[in-house]
């Protein structure tokens, strides 16, 4: 059941259930269980109608095409199929390295001169007010920092906080790539 909850989460929805053991109290000693009744199980959408992630991936995916961001679109599609067929790590593994290569490149673009990628063209950006709006840029450095907290995929990542990586990332890639184009 558990893997079939995973799963369901990585898909948009989320399954419950209500544990139908009816106990009773046992003085000294707890509760004893003296029935069991039928099993219900409940499975609801994970985000409001109107809010689906395939639109924001699809305008994600559109809008690196149109800057010419291929290695950065490339791992994004990995993450995507990787999210897609239930493989969490791989997909939080690719999410890294697209946002790295994203945020290099559009340092570069606003006169980054320097070779090392991520954190440090993320702090240039912010440093230098270039690129993001101060405030906004300590969201970076949080998706930032929050993308590889203990490297890329730390050990066994969930569908829910693969699905909360790639939700978080698409929306901070599109704003970076609304503010470089302006």
């Amino acid at each position: 059941m558990f893997q079939l909850r995973d799963a369901l989460l990585a898909d948009g929805y989320d399954l419950q259930w209500e544990d139908p053991t009816i106990r009773k109290p046992d003085g000294l000693f707890g509760r004893i269980e003296i029935d069991q009744g039928p099993i219900v199980y409940h499975i609801r959408p994970t985000e409001a109608p109107g809010a689906e992630m395939a639109q924001e991936i699809t305008a994600l995916e559109a809008q690196l095409d149109t800057a010419g961001y291929d290695v950065a679109l490339n791992h994004y599609k990995q993450a995507i199929d990787n999210l897609n067929h239930h493989n969490y790590e791989a997909s939080n593994g690719a999410l890294r390295p697209m946002l790295e290569e994203l945020i290099l490149q559009v340092a570069h673009q606003h006169g980054y001169l320097g070779t090392q990628k991520g954190g440090a063209a993320v702090n240039w950006m912010v440093d230098q007010k270039k690129v993001v709006p101060e405030s906004w840029g300590r969201l970076l450095q949080g998706a930032w920092d929050i993308s590889h907290p203990e490297g890329a995929h730390p050990g066994r990542s969930s569908a829910d906080e693969a699905r909360f990586r790639m939700v978080l990332i698409t929306g901070i890639a599109r704003r970076l790539l609304q503010h470089a184009e302006s």
